[in-house]
């Protein structure tokens, strides 16, 4: 059997003359539960509830979105808020509020320390002073030794400093600057004063005595 839609109007003429109608209403398309023929009431709203656009009353879809495209909790169909973060606080680039990912570094890669994964700042130099080499910004390592392989005081790792001498001015062979040890005599065994350890003069230097006296 099938179903007239009329208008509420034209029900209230067709009941006052006994089933009798003036012509010209074709009726607002409205079936006895109130629905059109694209199955939508008055309101605008199909038998489960839902609009033409897939809205509820509330504002809401199937799948719970808003019309702004959030849900209940505020993320959109893709897991971020208004802001753009998801529910971790990550946004689409997997950075935090403050700008760092979930291994704790910034789009440039350094940590709130500041700080990149291997430990260097954006100079270069590690939590401890030194670079990548291993020298500080004096350009010492961590033993004190400079890249030509000085110390500070101008000695390398054996204790001997440009020219040779160690800390007590003395070469590898055991002479300073002037040719003489530790105990006063140059290679030769003489002192300053030309005299070997028993006491006998440098013979070139008794020449050169003898030669003067004469």
């Amino acid at each position: 059997m099938s179903i007239l839609l009329v208008c509420s109007a034209c029900t209230d003429e067709y009941e006052t003359n006994n089933g009798g109608m003036k012509g010209g209403c074709e009726g607002v398309g409205y079936n006895r539960q109130g629905f059109d023929r694209q199955g939508y009431d008055k309101e605008g709203y199909s038998p489960t509830g839902y609009d033409a656009s897939g809205y509820n009353r509330l504002g809401y879809t199937r799948d719970g979105f808003r019309r702004d495209g959030y849900n209940l909790e505020g993320y959109n169909r893709l897991g971020f808020d208004a802001k753009g973060f998801n529910k971790l606080g990550f946004d689409k680039n997997g950075f935090d509020h403050g700008g760092y990912n979930a291994e704790g570094y910034n789009a440039e890669g350094y940590n709130k320390l500041g700080f990149d994964s291997d430990g260097y700042d954006k100079s270069g130099f590690d939590k401890e002073g030194y670079d990548r080499r291993g020298y500080n910004r004096k350009g010492f390592d961590r033993d004190g030794y400079n890249a030509e392989g000085y110390d500070r005081d101008g000695y390398n790792r054996n204790g001997y400093d440009i020219k040779g001498y160690d800390r007590d001015g003395y070469n590898e062979n055991g002479y300073d600057e002037d040719g003489y040890n530790k105990a006063g005599y140059d290679y030769r065994g003489y002192d300053a004063s030309g005299y070997d350890e028993e006491g006998n003069l440098d013979p070139a230097r008794k020449k050169i005595i003898e030669k003067a006296e004469d």
